[in-house]
C-alpha cells in the first residue's frame, strides 16, 4: 500500500510539473537510458547518442536498475549498468545458504553479487542524420562485468540501429544478436511528442511489444512509465502482479 500511495504522489507530480515545461524536441527524450541501459526509447537504444562530455543518470524501478551513461567525442557513448535489486536478492541468498559467513566472507559474497549484477553499455554513431538521410549506430549491450570470471554470456548483446526524426516523431529499426541464446532479432520503434512534453513510444522488442510514456519536467529531468509485453497484462489478474511483471517506473537526469 505504500509503495503505490508513493507511486501516485509521484505521477500527480509529474502531471503538474509537465504543465510547466517547455517544448522538448523528440530526439531530446530520446537521449535519456532506457530500462535497459544505453540511450533510447523503452530497451531498445536509438542511433543518436550523448555529445562529449554530455552524461545521463537513470533509475528504473521495476528491479531498482541504475544506469550511467557518458558521451565521448560527440560520436561515441558508454555507460554502465547496476542492478540493486539483484544484487539485494544475491545477498540475502548468501546469508541463508551459509551457516558461518564472517566478516570476509560477506565481503567476498558482496563482490560477487556486485559483479554478478553489473553490466557495460557501449554505442558508437557510424552515420549522422540530416535531412533526407538516416543516423546509423551500432553497439554492444549488457556486457557482464562477470564474463571474465565465469565466461557466461547471458544477455550480452550486439546490434545496429537505423533512426529518423520526422517532425514530432522518430523511427527506429534494427537488428540485434543476443550471444548468450545464439539468437537474432529483429527491433523496431515509433514515438510521437504530444502536448510538447510528453513522448508516446511503441516498441517491437525482438518477440514482444513494449508500450511507454516520457514526460519532460524540465530540459535535465524525465519521468518515465513502461508497459512491457502488453500482449500478455491481460492475463494478469491481480493488480500487484502486473505491477511487479510488467510495469517499470523511472526517473532520468540529462546534464
Amino acid at each position: 500500500m505504500r509503495k503505490k500511495a508513493i507511486l501516485t504522489i509521484l505521477v500527480l507530480a509529474a502531471f503538474c510539473s509537465v504543465l510547466s515545461a517547455e517544448t522538448v524536441d523528440v530526439n531530446h527524450f530520446l537521449l535519456m537510458p532506457t530500462a535497459s541501459g544505453t540511450s533510447g526509447y523503452i530497451d531498445n537504444p536509438a542511433a543518436y547518442v550523448l555529445a562529449d562530455k554530455q552524461f545521463t543518470l537513470g533509475l528504473h524501478m521495476d528491479t531498482y536498475i541504475f544506469k550511467f551513461n557518458y558521451g565521448f567525442l560527440d560520436f561515441m557513448e558508454a555507460g554502465t549498468v547496476v542492478n540493486f535489486g539483484q544484487i539485494s536478492d544475491m545477498v540475502d541468498h548468501y546469508k541463508t545458504t551459509e551457516t558461518v559467513q564472517g566478516f570476509w566472507n560477506s565481503f567476498v559474497n558482496f563482490c560477487d553479487a556486485i559483479s554478478e549484477s553489473t553490466n557495460f553499455d557501449f554505442k558508437c554513431r557510424a552515420l549522422k542524420e540530416e535531412e533526407y538521410f538516416v543516423s546509423l549506430a551500432v553497439g554492444v549491450k549488457k556486457f557482464p562485468l562477470s564474463m571474465f570470471e565465469r565466461s557466461p554470456w547471458g544477455n550480452f548483446a550486439l546490434y545496429s540501429v537505423a533512426s529518423k526524426k520526422i517532425s514530432d516523431m522518430s523511427f527506429s529499426m534494427g537488428v540485434e544478436k543476443t550471444l548468450g541464446h545464439d539468437y537474432t532479432g529483429f527491433v523496431a520503434d515509433v514515438s510521437k511528442v504530444v502536448a510538447d512534453t510528453v513522448l508516446l513510444v511503441g516498441e517491437y522488442d525482438e518477440d514482444r511489444f513494449n508500450v511507454g510514456v516520457k514526460m519532460s519536467l524540465n530540459y535535465n529531468v524525465d519521468v518515465e512509465f513502461y508497459i512491457r509485453n502488453i500482449s500478455n497484462v491481460f492475463q494478469r489478474e491481480e493488480i500487484g502482479d502486473f505491477l511487479q511483471s510488467y510495469f517499470v517506473f523511472g526517473i532520468s537526469y540529462l546534464q
